[in-house]
């Protein structure tokens, strides 16, 4: 199905959430998003918060929701 190849292919879901800083088409790509099936590196990522750890292994919760875009 569609929807669970889009989200298994990193490189083709990163490219959409790059979509996501263009203003022009970034509502629609955010509904593309939603519609797909969970990412498997982001869910990981979530579960474990293994990216946003500081070096006492403390959650840095301003790493882990970056403010970069609105999505």
């Amino acid at each position: 199905m569609p929807r669970f190849t889009l989200s298994e292919n990193q490189a083709q879901f990163d490219t959409l959430f790059g979509l996501l800083n263009r203003p022009e088409v970034s509502v629609q790509v955010w509904d593309l998003i939603r519609m797909l099936a969970t990412n498997r590196r982001m869910y990981e990522q979530v579960l474990c918060l293994k990216d946003c750890r500081d070096a006492g292994g403390k959650i840095d919760w301003k790493a882990f929701f970056e403010g970069g875009s609105i999505y």
